[in-house]
């Protein structure tokens, strides 16, 4: 690779990563999972990826959400209350492509009004 393209791609780098938290609001927003189990919270709401209206081509095959770094863990109680509480998945929620889960409405409701 020639010093300009590798120039302007670290350039692009720096730039991303020092504006992320400034563009994350506009590209993620928290949506509330209709879900059963812990399973059927990865399952991909496919109106959410295709967008309203768009069917799925024949064998395409559209990923499934993962869980958070916090697994099964209710993030907003460990932040606040440094307590390590399980989520259930009644309080749901999917960002960025990951899946929230919190002990309770009012945990859920906090980080849905402020996900960072």
């Amino acid at each position: 690779m020639n010093n300009a393209l590798s120039d302007c791609i670290d350039k692009i780098e720096k730039s991303v990563k020092s504006n992320w938290n400034k563009l994350t609001p506009y590209y993620f927003e928290p949506n509330k999972l209709e879900g059963g189990t812990f399973k059927e919270l990865l399952k991909t709401n496919e109106e959410a990826i295709l967008g309203e209206g768009f069917e799925k081509k024949d064998n395409q095959e559209l990923p499934n959400y993962k869980f958070s770094n916090f697994n099964f863990t209710d993030p907003v109680e460990l932040k606040e209350n440094k307590k390590i509480v399980k989520g259930v998945p009644e309080f749901a929620v999917e960002y960025a492509g990951r899946v929230f889960v919190f002990a309770n409405e009012v945990n859920r409701n906090k980080f849905t009004s402020k996900p960072r």
